[in-house]
């Protein structure tokens, strides 16, 4: 008469009871050993669970993390790559600097790529640097001009003369000497970092920076026109050759300023970073020892010492 209650019953089929009676094994956390029920093997079994989903959680975070590192090595690498410079032997490259045609006799005596060498954030001053010694350069050749000028205008023609040709020797030597002498310091001090460079170039940019103050002055028999012959050909009456020699002293002045604020520019990139005097000492003293010519020099003075103190001996004990 009554009608079956579990036909519309979806979890009245067996295969679904089957399955809803099974029983989950419980979590250790929520797991009561007071209890009625309480099995050893049901907690065995939940700590085994428990301990897996530790491992299988340390060891997705332990990949993600080496995932990580190695991304930021692959970028420390790439950057190593593109933008630091490549420390190599300088004898191994080829020198290019200066540049001078194949047919010439000379050939280059140094290697010099600002791009591959010098990092990214000291480039820029190592390219003003080279600017200035390039303007420094030819301020010197304008200034032979100038000597020449007053070489034919002027009444004491020795004198003239005499400037003239110290003007050509300025040009000649102090041209690479500046290069040779603060530039590659420079350059070398921001490529490797080396304190000994940065000593060396506070020294002689230093003085080059007073030297330029005394180039524009016009000291007589200096080898320079400046300020002095300016006037003094003002005074003859002699406007357009006097505005050339003032033109000079003005460009010998702007070099020595702005070599000046190069160098303050370089002494706060210096304080930044790990150069120190201790450090300038120590490879002065390195450099010292290592070089062969101070090696030999220093063995043959000991082997004669020596000798010497063995003959002295010798005779001492036959008297």
């Amino acid at each position: 008469m009554f009608r079956d209650q579990d036909a519309g019953n979806p979890f009245s089929d067996p295969s679904v009871q089957n399955v809803s009676t099974i029983q989950i094994q419980p979590h250790v956390d929520n797991f009561n050993p007071f209890s009625d029920d309480f099995n050893p093997k049901e907690l065995q079994v939940a700590v085994i669970a428990t301990n897996q989903d530790v491992v299988r959680q340390a060891t997705e975070d332990l990949n993600r993390q080496l995932d990580v590192l190695n991304s930021a090595a692959e970028n420390i690498e790439y950057r190593d790559q593109n933008l630091q410079p490549q420390h190599v032997i300088q004898a191994d490259r080829i020198k290019n600097y200066p540049p001078l045609p194949p047919c010439c006799p000379i050939k280059p005596c140094f290697y010099q790529d600002i791009a591959g060498e010098i990092p990214v954030d000291f480039r820029l001053v190592v390219r003003l640097h080279y600017i200035f010694w390039a303007v420094y350069s030819f301020v010197l050749f304008v200034n032979i001009a100038g000597c020449l000028g007053f070489f034919l205008f002027a009444k004491d023609q020795l004198m003239a003369g005499i400037s003239f040709a110290i003007s050509i020797v300025h040009f000649l030597v102090r041209m690479p000497c500046s290069y040779v002498c603060w530039f590659r310091p420079l350059y070398n001090a921001f490529r490797s970092g080396s304190s000994l460079n940065f000593f060396a170039y506070f020294v002689i940019s230093g003085f080059q920076i007073v030297v330029l103050a005394i180039d524009s002055i016009g000291i007589v028999y200096y080898g320079t026109v400046g300020w002095m012959h300016g006037f003094n050909a003002f005074a003859a009456k002699r406007t357009g050759l006097g505005a050339f020699f003032i033109v000079i002293a003005i460009l010998f002045d702007l070099l020595a300023i702005f070599g000046f604020l190069l160098l303050t520019k370089v002494n706060l990139l210096y304080r930044r970073s790990d150069a120190s005097f201790e450090r300038a000492r120590s490879e002065l003293n390195q450099n010292i020892a290592s070089n062969q010519y101070v090696r030999q020099t220093t063995s043959a003075a000991a082997r004669d010492a020596a000798r010497l103190a063995t003959e002295q001996a010798f005779n001492g004990s036959q008297c």
